[in-house]
């Protein structure tokens, strides 16, 4: 879905035509789907893969909004917080952080793992985050998506979640 999506970007459709056509054909009202796919529309920077077990914090000091999320493993940008000011990206010393438009094939998947990690509830949480308006009122969350959760460690002595 995310090679569609991208394609018909670069095709030239108009970004809310591309939208309402994948709502319609993949996502019901009131569907996981959908509001799957109003969290991936809207995202804007995204922390992929070589921010796992690093959790450098530069970019939280950084970001002007305080929409960079801890998790137990990750740090995770809010798509709706974000307003698009890059200051974190050239800050992050694994270069994990990219514009959607830029996120390298390999890291694909954490652009919607971004989103589900506050449009879904975590493990161990009933309700999802949804929009807290700010990481600081609610501090590190000690919980991660699947994706990340699932991923090896990178200490081989330290369990993975």
């Amino acid at each position: 879905m995310l090679v569609g999506l991208r394609v018909s970007r670069m095709a030239g459709a108009r970004g809310s035509e591309t939208f309402a056509f994948l709502k319609g054909v993949f996502a019901p009202e009131n569907s996981f789907y959908n509001l799957w796919l109003d969290k991936l529309w809207s995202m804007t920077y995204v922390i992929a893969q070589p921010c796992v077990d690093v959790l450098d914090r530069s970019c939280v000091d950084e970001c002007p909004v305080d929409c960079i999320y801890e998790g137990s493993r990750a740090l995770y940008i809010h798509p709706d917080e974000c307003i698009d000011c890059g200051a974190c990206e050239p800050v992050c010393p694994v270069e994990a952080i990219y514009y959607e438009d830029d996120l390298p094939e390999e890291f694909g998947p954490y652009l919607a793992d971004n989103a589900v990690f506050f449009a879904t509830p975590l493990p161990g949480r009933e309700q999802a985050l949804g929009s807290p308006g700010g990481a600081d009122d609610i501090g590190p969350l000690g919980v991660d998506t699947p994706l990340v959760a699932g991923l090896p460690s990178a200490d081989p002595g330290k369990e993975t979640g």
